[in-house]
C-alpha cells in the first residue's frame, strides 16, 4: 500500500511505463498539450495571428516554463516584459503582442480560478454530466445501467477524448483495494503526473487483465 501521495505516484508512473508502449498514440495524452492548445487558440483569436505562429509562441514559452496557468495567472512584472519581448521579437507588433498578453493571462486567470489551474477538470466535470445523461437514456432503452454507463464513458474518451474514469469498474476498484488508495486519489495523482485519465483508465484494465491472465492455470492444467 502506498504510504503517502508520492509512492503513490511512483506507483502510477510504473504502471504507465510498464504498459504505454502496449497502446497507440493517444492525442492528448499529457493534460498540458491540451491546455497549451487553448493558450494558442486564444492568442491566434486574440490576437489576430496565425495559429501556426500562436502554437510557436506558446512553445516557447513552455520551454521558459511559462506557460502553466498558476505561472501566467500569477506572472511577475519581469516576467510579463520577458513574454512580451519574446512576442515582439518572433514577428509580433506592439498591439498584437499586448493582445497575446491579454489572451495568454486571461485564460490562465479562469482556469486557475474556477479549475485549480488544470483544464481536464472543465472537461471532466462535463464529461461525468455527459456520461449520466447517457447512461439515462441507453438506460432507458433497455440496456442494463452499468453497461450503459460504461458504453457512454467509453465512447466519450475514444471519440472526444474525454478525461473521464469510472470509480465503480470492477479493474478500478480491484487496484484501489489492492494499494488501499481510492479513486479520487488515482485521479488527482493522474492530475500531478499531467496524464489524461483516459489512457489511466486503459492502464488499469490492462493491469488487471495481466493479473488475471497470471493466476490463471497453464493450459491442459487438470
Amino acid at each position: 500500500m502506498p504510504d503517502d501521495a508520492s509512492d503513490l505516484k511512483r506507483l502510477l508512473l510504473e504502471l504507465y511505463r510498464s504498459g504505454r508502449p502496449l497502446f497507440d498514440e493517444l492525442q492528448w495524452e499529457f493534460e498540458s498539450a491540451r491546455w497549451k492548445e487553448l493558450l494558442a487558440y486564444a492568442v491566434a483569436v486574440n490576437a489576430k495571428l496565425e495559429l501556426g505562429f500562436a502554437r510557436d509562441l506558446v512553445e516557447t514559452l513552455d520551454r521558459l516554463k511559462l506557460t502553466s496557468a498558476a505561472a501566467l495567472a500569477t506572472i511577475s512584472a519581469a516576467d510579463l516584459w520577458l513574454v512580451e519581448q519574446i512576442a515582439l521579437r518572433a514577428g509580433c507588433d506592439p498591439e498584437s503582442a499586448r493582445l497575446a498578453l491579454d489572451a495568454l493571462t486571461g485564460c490562465s486567470k479562469a482556469v486557475n480560478a474556477e479549475h485549480g489551474g488544470l483544464i481536464q477538470r472543465f472537461l471532466r466535470k462535463h464529461g461525468d454530466a455527459m456520461v449520466g445523461e447517457l447512461e439515462a437514456s441507453l438506460a432507458a432503452a433497455g440496456l442494463p445501467p452499468a453497461a450503459a454507463r460504461k458504453t457512454g464513458a467509453l465512447w466519450l474518451q475514444n471519440v472526444a477524448n474525454i478525461p473521464v474514469l469510472l470509480p465503480q469498474d470492477a479493474y478500478v476498484q480491484s487496484f484501489c483495494a489492492e494499494h488501499d488508495v481510492t479513486p479520487e486519489a488515482l485521479v488527482a495523482t493522474a492530475d500531478e503526473l499531467d496524464l489524461n485519465v483516459g489512457l489511466l483508465d486503459d492502464l488499469l484494465a490492462l493491469e488487471a487483465a495481466a493479473s488475471v491472465e497470471s493466476d490463471s492455470p497453464p493450459r491442459g492444467t487438470p
